[in-house]
């Protein structure tokens, strides 16, 4: 399926893609299974569709130099699917298109999972399904129609005002409307907007699909009162639960599709573990931001090592004072001493059982996993930072204790997504070699961390392969391959792929001993792109320099009290010169500037690290 689906893609310049699965034969115990690959890409003539499905051939020798491959694939292809008593085939019409096709038999499962099927309420009631791709609203369409709805489905807008409005005429009113968000000329929102204003006594129940980038259309149907944005492709039980909650028929079970739409399943499970104790051992400040914003979020008090013999320094201290860590999230590259030897020097005298420690490295190589787990590590998070793994990662380890899930989160509410940022976000967008959506989910869809992320890593990695450079120079490797190891994490972090992998293959290099010539070739390209990205960063106006403009917050007695707490812990880690007090501002920041007088200037001293002056701006103490 991968290797057809590559093809696909790889051959379609424009168009679209369609995968089909069916049933071709049945008996009691398995199914001969019919899996199809249709494109509207370069297509195949009878002689070139001959040659395929052999060992490295190509249906002619300029596709080799055009688009890469051997031919192997399909051969391959073949071997696996006779191999379950299926065959192979491909149906081409040269210029237009082709239809690759393979069957397999498999075994029936001992238990089926039943669709959900909607209520009797729900039989009978219409449909109206909105989509400019014809192919997407008929696969909705016949999914609907299988659960007993009557849907009509139109392919723009205006054809679906017309078509609301020819029903509400006929005294056949929809009760549904699936409404595609990304169509030409009008697109879902504004279709929603003029349904809003013309339907205004008798308004169907809306729902928004889209196949992307979900989190930016949750705001603008939110404003429009849609609750529900389905992402495609959507799954019937999903969509039968959905429709019926719409109406009032939702069954207990799908009270949870009110939370917030950013959470999930594991977030939400850490209720009980709110209050655990922390250290995350990192080196590199922006990680450090990242972590300290998503653990703190979500009820973790964080504690933050810079190395590793700091990190063994606190677990001691921790213990000392009867206050021990639930657990110790350790970076396995970092300066003084890495994570590996500080992990086995906490061993000598903790179990695993007694305190967790959970390696969090961009290395997800199996040979690092072992390192990890030899030194007695108990599990591994791999990084960019997934919150969800995270979150799962949190649940095995941590082990409940008196005092836990009695803290709750932050009452102060968390910074909602700022009208100001939105502009900021789209030009990220159109930043070549940042997928800003990646990005952004990687900062648990938190735009001003994400923004604020990006600006560090302006400050703290424009010369970085000047210092790979250096260091090759210097005769160090190990610190060439350090900073190449940070550099590419946060590159996968921010959504930079491209550099990511440009840095993956110096990093490899380096640690392979390759000679100095063959890295400084590698650099070159990783050179040019980071120049490019920084280039582009700076030019986004709201990334460098100034803060984003800070809407004005109204506290609660309760939040003002907690607030006085900040700004008291704030103030002392600035006595201590403890870089912790950046992050610890940007996790209060909408608040602090609601209540500090010279609250813009105190944070411009925050960032640039010149805490002398920043004590000075602080208020007198009460």
């Amino acid at each position: 399926m991968i290797n057809y689906a590559n093809n696909a893609v790889k051959f379609t310049h424009q168009g679209e893609l369609r995968i089909s699965i069916r049933v071709q034969e049945a008996t009691e115990s398995d199914v001969l299974l019919h899996f199809a690959f249709s494109d509207t890409g370069i297509g195949l003539t009878q002689e070139q569709m001959s040659r395929l499905f052999k060992s490295f051939e190509q249906a002619d020798s300029s596709t080799t130099r055009q688009y890469g491959g051997s031919g192997l694939g399909l051969a391959i292809s073949k071997s696996l699917a006779q191999g379950m008593g299926g065959e192979v085939g491909v149906d081409s019409v040269y210029g237009k298109g082709s239809t690759f096709w393979f069957t397999a038999r498999l075994g029936l499962g001992s238990a089926e999972k039943l669709v959900t099927r909607p209520s009797v309420d729900l039989h009978g009631r219409r449909v109206l399904v909105v989509d400019d791709n014809e192919a997407a609203a008929l696969v909705l369409s016949e999914l609907l129609r299988e659960l007993g709805f009557v849907v009509h489905s139109v392919h723009s807008g205006a054809t679906a005002l017309q078509a609301l409005a020819q029903a509400k005429g006929q005294t056949q009113a929809f009760d549904f409307v699936m409404m595609d968000w990304q169509m030409p000329g009008m697109d879902g929102l504004e279709t929603v907007r003029r349904i809003q204003e013309v339907h205004t006594d008798t308004a169907p129940f809306v729902l928004m699909v889209t196949a992307h980038r979900r989190q930016e259309l949750l705001k603008g149907a939110q404003l429009l009162g849609i609750e529900h944005v389905l992402a495609k492709p959507i799954s019937a039980s999903l969509l039968v639960n959905t429709m019926m909650q719409l109406a009032g028929h939702a069954p207990s079970e799908m009270a949870d599709l009110h939370r917030d739409p950013h959470s999930s399943t594991a977030e939400a499970a850490l209720a009980p573990l709110a209050g655990a104790r922390i250290l995350l051992v990192e080196d590199n400040e922006i990680n450090q931001m990242v972590a300290c914003e998503l653990l703190q979020g979500v009820g973790f008090l964080v504690d933050v090592a810079d190395n590793g013999q700091i990190g063994v320094h606190q677990v001691r201290a921790r213990h000392a004072n009867a206050q021990p860590y639930d657990i110790v999230l350790m970076d396995m590259q970092m300066p003084v001493m890495d994570g590996v030897t500080a992990a086995r020097l906490i061993r000598e005298t903790y179990s695993a059982d007694r305190l967790p420690i959970v390696a969090m490295t961009a290395n997800a190589m199996q040979a690092d996993k072992d390192r990890c787990m030899a030194a007695g590590m108990n599990g591994f998070v791999s990084k960019p930072i997934n919150p969800d793994e995270l979150w799962r990662s949190l649940l095995a380890w941590i082990k409940p204790r008196a005092g836990l899930g009695l803290a709750p989160p932050s009452s102060l509410a968390a910074p909602a997504p700022s009208q100001q940022l939105e502009p900021v976000l789209a030009a990220l967008r159109s930043i070549k070699g940042l997928d800003a959506n990646r990005g952004l989910g990687l900062s648990n869809h938190n735009a001003a961390l994400y923004v604020a992320m990006l600006g560090k890593f302006v400050k703290s990695q424009e010369h970085a392969v000047e210092a790979i450079r250096q260091a090759l120079t210097d005769a160090d490797p190990g610190r060439a391959e350090r900073l190449a190891h940070t550099l590419k994490g946060l590159s996968a972090s921010m959504g930079a792929e491209p550099l990511r992998h440009s840095l993956s293959a110096i990093e490899q290099a380096v640690h392979e001993g390759q000679d100095t010539a063959t890295i400084t070739r590698l650099l070159e390209p990783a050179a040019a792109q980071l120049q490019a990205l920084v280039a582009d960063l700076r030019a986004t106006p709201g990334v460098m320099g100034e803060s984003a403009p800070v809407t004005e917050v109204a506290l609660t007695a309760a939040q003002q009290r907690e607030l006085q707490a900040v700004v008291q812990t704030l103030r002392q880690l600035l006595e201590q010169d403890d870089s912790e007090a950046q992050a610890l501002w940007d996790s209060h920041a909408r608040e602090l500037h609601a209540v500090l007088r010279q609250a813009q200037q105190l944070e411009q001293a925050i960032q640039d690290f010149d805490f002398e002056q920043a004590l000075s701006l602080m208020p007198a103490e009460a």
